[in-house]
C-alpha cells in the first residue's frame, strides 16, 4: 500500500471515531438530563430560606466558572497542539459549565427581587418572583456544603448571646 493512503485511512478512522464518540456523548448527555427532568417534575419542592439559595447560586457559579475556564485553557492547548479533532469535542463539553454559569447568575438576579421564592427539587435550586423562574442544577455536595456555611457563625453567635 501507498504511504499516503495509508495516513489518509488513519484520518479518516479518526474523524469518523470522534464523530461517534461525540454523538454517543451528546445522546449520553440528553438522555440524563430528560430523566433527571421527568424524576424532577412529579416531586413538589422543599421551601429553602433565600440565603441558602443564594449560597448555593454562588457556589455553583464559583465552581462553573473555575470549569469554564479550565475547558477553554484544554481548547486553546488542543489549538496550540494544532489537534483540530480534540478542539469540537472539548467546545461541546465546555458548554455544559457555560450554560450553568449562565444558570447561576440568573438565579442570583432573581433572588434579588423583593418578592423571590427558592425551593429545593433534589439537587436543583428553583428561584421564581415575579420576573420569571430559574432552574439550577447543582450538586449534593454543593448543598450540603451551602447548608454547612449559609450562615456565617459570627451571626449565630450574636443571636445566641442576645436571647
Amino acid at each position: 500500500m501507498c504511504p499516503a493512503y495509508e495516513q489518509d485511512a488513519h484520518g479518516i478512522t479518526l474523524v469518523v471515531f470522534g464523530s461517534m464518540l461525540l454523538l454517543v456523548a451528546t445522546l449520553s448527555i440528553v438522555l440524563m438530563a430528560t430523566l433527571r427532568h421527568s424524576r424532577q417534575r412529579g416531586e413538589p419542592g422543599d421551601c429553602v430560606s433565600l440565603l441558602l439559595a443564594e449560597r448555593i447560586a454562588r457556589m455553583a457559579r464559583r465552581r462553573a466558572l473555575v470549569a469554564c475556564i479550565t475547558w477553554f485553557a484544554a481548547i486553546a492547548g488542543a489549538y496550540a497542539l494544532e489537534q483540530p479533532l480534540l478542539v469540537a469535542p472539548l467546545i461541546v463539553f465546555a458548554s455544559i459549565p457555560v450554560w450553568t454559569l449562565i444558570a447561576a447568575v440568573h438565579v442570583l438576579h432573581l433572588l434579588e427581587q423583593p418578592d423571590a421564592h427558592a425551593e429545593l427539587r433534589d439537587s436543583s435550586i428553583i428561584v421564581g418572583s415575579a420576573h420569571g423562574a430559574a432552574r439550577l442544577a447543582t450538586s449534593h455536595r454543593v448543598i450540603r456544603d451551602a447548608r454547612r456555611n449559609a450562615v456565617p457563625f459570627a451571626t449565630l453567635r450574636t443571636v445566641v448571646h442576645k436571647r
